[in-house]
């Protein structure tokens, strides 16, 4: 995904999907969504393939403004790397996989680098893969990551035609008179 504006959080759920698709196609069974109750959205359970790689957004929290009229979150994620107990040696096998998905997170964004900042908090510890369903193990790999949502007001740019310097404390509509023009110039670009 090339885009530089974030127009949903399904588009960037989506872009991180498809980036691990990518990266894990040929050693990851499962990447997908994870959906604890699928039974309540009236879908039937299917049965889980592992290796598997589930992806979560757990937290969405207002975040600072950036003075560009976009929608500023912090978004926490969580993706569940899950295996079978019947995989030789789980536990390590486990800890190994949350490592290598905690490396493919890290300075990650997604492919909108212009609306998502590089994920922040980064940890991974064991989880419990949907309580009461026997025959799995997983571990969590978590990570914050700050976006901004919506058009950039300021995207395309608007060019000063005129260039007006003043001195603090002499600012502001009272101190018109002592501000003086730079010419495009007498800039040291």
């Amino acid at each position: 995904m090339t885009t530089a504006v974030l127009e949903s959080l399904r588009q960037l759920h989506e872009a991180i999907l498809a980036d691990l698709s990518d990266h894990y196609a040929d050693r990851v069974a499962t990447i997908a969504a994870y959906d604890p109750f699928p039974e309540a959205d009236d879908q039937e359970r299917q049965p889980l393939t592992t290796p598997a790689l589930l992806l979560e957004l757990v937290a969405i929290d207002p975040d600072a403004e950036d003075g560009t009229d976009r929608q500023v979150l912090r978004l926490t994620w969580s993706a569940h790397c899950v295996l079978s107990f019947r995989t030789a040696q789980v536990q390590i096998e486990l800890r190994d996989f949350a490592a290598d998905v905690l490396g493919r997170v890290r300075y990650n964004r997604w492919g909108l680098p212009a609306a998502v900042r590089e994920p922040q908090a980064m940890s991974a510890q064991p989880g419990e893969f949907k309580p009461g369903l026997p025959g799995f193990d997983s571990w969590v790999v978590t990570w914050e990551q700050i976006v901004f949502v919506g058009q950039d007001v300021w995207a395309g740019g608007i060019a000063p035609t005129e260039i007006w310097f003043g001195i603090a404390p002499q600012i502001g509509a009272a101190h018109v008179d002592d501000y003086w023009r730079i010419d495009a110039e007498d800039l040291p670009i």
